[in-house]
């Protein structure tokens, strides 16, 4: 009975936090799990539009419903010199915004929780405890792949084409995006592990982030000092910037803010798997 009376009831400090952590053999781990992530991506999709009467159209009712919004009570007081775009419909320049930043509030809404709402799967399953939130990234990416079937009828209703040179910029923005909300997903869902109160706190941050982040109001406003140090906060502000500059005015975007942006996102990513690894230890005895 001695023996029994000195196990702790948790993990010491020292495993739950400073644990030492092999960034390239846990990123080999994670590259052999990829099979795993792929699973949990298409488990969630068939549950969500399975369960769901519109099934896939829910993915467009959201920036559909958005748009409307925003452009009916915000877009027909703000003149589109004011947007720092001429001639721009309001309605598209607020869906180029919108969609980045849809995408990274549901990746992060839903990824954060993933951890919790898996408590069998993370407790009997061996694997990388990562793929959880990152199958909810797939999960977004899906969903936003679908919400641009939105994207294209808004521009074929306002008779305007899309400039090419946002098929350009395509590949290395949706990395920079990828990356940044992969590494804010990773963070969040381990410190909700840890202090459950953020997962009230959470939607909150994001329902108040869409008036913080340029999606209903133009970067380009922002003096130079401003949106230097806005890239380097939130590196969507540049994301969304230049996906508006690419797509609706056929211009080159910042590569200032864009390269503040990429820094900060990489720190993001490898900070967010470092955090998410160290604190991957304790998770079998808080979930």
């Amino acid at each position: 009975m001695r023996a029994l009376d000195t196990i702790p009831p948790e993990p010491p400090p020292e495993i739950a936090f400073h644990r030492r952590v092999s960034l390239l053999g846990s990123v080999v781990d994670l590259v052999r799990s990829y099979e795993m992530v792929t699973t949990l991506t298409e488990r969630e999709l068939r549950i969500r539009y399975k369960q769901a009467i519109l099934g896939v159209a829910w993915a467009l009712l959201q920036p559909i419903t958005l748009v409307l919004t925003f452009t009916f009570f915000i877009g027909r007081t703000i003149p589109s010199d004011d947007l720092g775009m001429h001639n721009v419909p309001y309605a598209l320049f607020n869906v180029v915004g919108l969609i980045p930043w849809t995408f990274f509030a549901s990746a992060v809404g839903v990824g954060g929780l993933s951890l919790l709402q898996n408590l069998q799967l993370v407790n009997k399953i061996s694997c990388p405890r990562e793929v959880f939130p990152l199958a909810m990234v797939g999960v977004a990416v899906v969903d936003t792949i679908v919400s641009m079937v939105a994207v294209i009828a808004l521009f074929a209703s306002k008779q305007t084409a899309p400039h090419l040179l946002g098929v350009v910029w395509a590949v290395p923005l949706i990395l920079l995006e990828l990356m940044f909300t992969a590494g804010v997903t990773l963070t969040v869902s381990a410190l909700i592990v840890h202090v459950r109160d953020i997962r009230q706190v959470l939607p909150v941050v994001l329902q108040m982030g869409i008036v913080a982040t340029p999606v209903i109001w133009s970067f380009s406003k922002l003096t130079r000092v401003w949106q230097i140090g806005y890239s380097v906060v939130n590196p969507l502000g540049p994301v969304i910037d230049a996906w508006r500059s690419t797509i609706l005015l056929g211009r080159a975007p910042d590569l200032t803010t864009l390269a503040l942006a990429t820094v900060t996102s990489l720190l993001w990513l490898l900070g967010g798997f470092r955090i998410f690894k160290r604190l991957e230890a304790s998770f079998a005895d808080l979930l």
